[in-house]
């Protein structure tokens, strides 16, 4: 009998997937039931609600006023909207100690205090060309993957492989999301990894090699808690259409959804583990192998081209003399030249092009069959939410979630504003990327028909992208702002409904110490909530933010209203409310609530009324903030960002309490018996 999985079952891909499916269409009628009457918040920029979601008499004084009804529950909280975004290669960008075999004990206790219970593997862009088998059994023994970035395609070694991830999650109690390679791998290759993954020791679901037992082997007969498996990365960019970059009467979105195949013109070739533009350059070395980039190749129609000079295919180079001749596997696209006496030798850097037809490639369609096949209780996502290819699913083919990526770049920002308007405008920038997702829900609607109410979005990257960065201000992707701005698209990603998990790019990176050659090419460093590496890693204000949602918010969402903020009228038109709030309840009828001041300057002290509840005389407090909105943590200066937590007295109806300028402050209330 297979070893029992001892993940707790509110992560479990049976429950969590039950539990989201309810959640899900909670949310759902939530949304449409919102359409017609008034969100909670006044929201920032343009998209206003035409009353408020709590009952206010307007008799009062105007001074800002917070009001909350726990008695009017909105609906539930998915416990996996406090994710991470985490890559594989580089030492998981500076968290596993490769001489120990181990993530530095001090990322691990800092992520756990983060509260983190969703982590994203193997990456974005990287994860695009991750060749799973490649990662796994003796460190030793792996293989390395092509860099999934066109313009580099180096190699990456895996010491932080699939199974490190796995038992990561462990330690963290967190769940887990993978990405599969869609760009180079199949239907099949994604099927094995579910299998290899989340399967008991002993199954073998589709026959062939028991990968299960093959996890087993190699140290870890308990499957991993995985519900979440994502079908590419950003597929939507034609930086990452890959074999969908040829040329075809599809759409890039129809073979996305069905596959097919594309034909490229003197592609530079690859080799096995490197896509970078050397890979097709001719070392002179007897008996080399080259490959095409995007196996299987079509049986006829090909042609080697060596420093422009068209080479000839043989199936037996041991027959041939001192010929310009090669072989090659179709299946794998792997192609090999002589070593002097049978078939020359490519000169030195010569460089060699393949002109071929690509495919046939399996579509989505192709990988969420064959995954459910494995596991029916993971859920799919495509990570194409364009109306191209959700018309083209239609409500005929499924997918369990769709994936979006809301990140704040230089399309809504310019760079050259000073820095507090910049700020302010990035700040209001959350109300318009909740929009974005409000907008794929929508468009889920249209085309999915029936089936949309099972469909949840999944925001596996969000943040602020490196290019955007205001005047005069070097390290801004580290600042006590991110931490602001990563509470406020949680709170409006909260009150929207229907997000099943989201993850912040990114949980840590190499931002104390010189990068790893290349590694700079995957993003940028100051975007971790936890600066890197380790073994001496330093949390930022994003993951104090974290730990604040995760202890702090309970699990229903309940109705809440701030009346009269002072409001900051921007230069682009766009104005920012400084106060916005998000109440809830659990199960011990605890009533909480987050505010956020996004004053620059100037605290805010607002009258807090808990509507019908009854609560005791003492609240419990918690408070992030630093000296100034610029303000972040160095090894030196670890706690300049910080998390306080106090008791406060509060009497038993309506108290006043005072909200720090560029702050997020959290205040549990318990019922008085």
């Amino acid at each position: 009998m297979a070893e029992p999985s001892k993940v707790d079952s509110r992560h479990s891909p049976t429950g969590l997937s039950r539990n989201l499916r309810r959640a899900a269409g909670i949310a759902a009628v939530a949304v449409v039931l919102l359409a017609s009457t008034a969100h909670a918040v006044v929201g920032v920029g343009e998209r206003k609600a035409p009353t408020g979601d709590a009952t206010v008499d307007a008799n009062q004084d105007p001074r800002t006023r917070i009001v909350v009804e726990p008695a009017r529950a909105r609906g539930a909280i998915s416990p996996l909207l406090y994710g991470v975004n985490h890559r594989y290669a580089y030492d998981g960008f500076g968290m596993w100690d490769s001489g120990q075999h181990r993530a530095y004990p001090g990322l691990v206790a800092q992520t756990r205090a983060a509260g983190v219970t969703a982590v994203r593997y193997p990456g974005g862009t990287i994860a695009n060309t991750f060749r799973w088998k490649r990662a796994v059994g003796p460190v030793g023994q792996r293989e390395r993957s092509p860099h999934g970035t066109a313009s580099f395609g180096e190699p990456l070694a895996a010491e932080f492989g699939p199974d490190e991830f796995g038992q990561f999650l462990e330690q963290l109690d967190a769940a887990g999301s993978i990405v599969v390679n869609f760009a180079t791998g199949d239907a099949r290759e994604a099927a094995d990894w579910v299998e290899y993954m989340t399967a008991p020791a002993g199954s073998n679901p589709r026959g062939g090699t028991a990968w299960a037992d093959v996890r087993a082997d190699n140290g870890h007969p308990a499957p991993y808690d995985i519900p979440y498996w994502e079908v590419a990365n950003e597929p939507d960019l034609a930086a990452q259409e890959y074999w969908r970059s040829g040329e075809s009467e599809a759409s890039t979105h129809e073979l996305y959804a069905f596959g097919g195949s594309t034909r490229f013109e003197r592609q530079p070739v690859a080799t096995y583990d490197d896509h970078g533009p050397n890979a097709a350059v001719s070392n002179g070395a007897a008996g080399q192998v080259k490959y095409a980039k995007y196996p299987p190749v079509a049986p006829s129609g090909q042609t080697v081209l060596v420093d422009g000079q068209e080479w000839r295919q043989v199936t037996d180079l041991d027959s041939a003399g001192t010929e310009d001749v090669y072989e090659l596997d179709r299946d794998t696209g792997k192609i090999t030249f002589g070593d002097g006496a049978h078939g020359n030798i490519p000169a030195e850097d010569a460089v060699i092009t393949l002109t071929y037809t690509s495919g046939p490639h399996d579509g989505f369609v192709d990988f969420y069959r064959e995954m459910k096949a494995v596991n029916p209780d993971i859920q799919v996502c495509s990570a194409m939410p364009t109306v191209g290819f959700l018309a083209a699913m239609g409500s005929e083919h499924a997918y369990d979630c769709v994936v979006q990526h809301p990140y704040v770049g230089p399309n809504q920002l310019s760079n050259d504003l000073p820095v507090e308007e910049f700020r302010a405008q990035f700040l209001a920038q959350a109300d318009n990327r909740s929009a974005v997702v409000a907008a794929a829900q929508e468009r889920i609607r249209t085309h999915a028909g029936e089936r949309s109410e099972d469909v949840s979005i999944v925001v596996s990257e969000y943040g602020h992208l490196a290019r955007s960065n205001p005047q005069g201000v070097e390290h801004y992707h580290r600042s006590l702002d991110q931490g602001l701005y990563n509470a406020e698209l949680l709170r409006e990603l909260i009150d929207l409904g229907g997000v099943s998990v989201a993850m912040r790019h990114t949980l840590v990176d190499y931002v104390f110490a010189e990068p790893p050659e290349g590694s700079t090419a995957v993003g940028a460093p100051d975007n971790a909530i936890i600066a890197g590496p380790g073994p001496e890693t330093v949390p930022q204000g994003q993951a104090h933010v974290f730990t604040l949602f995760t202890q702090m918010m309970g699990d229903t969402l309940v109705a809440s209203q701030v009346v009269d903020s002072p409001v900051h009228m921007l230069q682009n038109g766009d104005h920012l409310q400084a106060v916005t709030a998000l109440a809830g309840t659990d199960d011990r009828r605890q009533l909480y609530l987050i505010v956020i001041n996004r004053d620059a300057r100037q605290d805010v002290t607002a009258r807090v009324d808990p509507v019908g509840y009854r609560h005791g005389s003492a609240a419990e407090v918690w408070t992030v903030n630093g000296p100034s909105y610029l303000s972040y943590n160095t090894p030196t200066r670890p706690d300049t960002v910080r998390l306080t937590t106090r008791t406060v007295a509060v009497g038993h109806g309506g108290f006043d309490h005072t909200f720090p300028a560029h702050s997020v402050t959290a205040i549990k209330l318990s019922e008085r018996s």
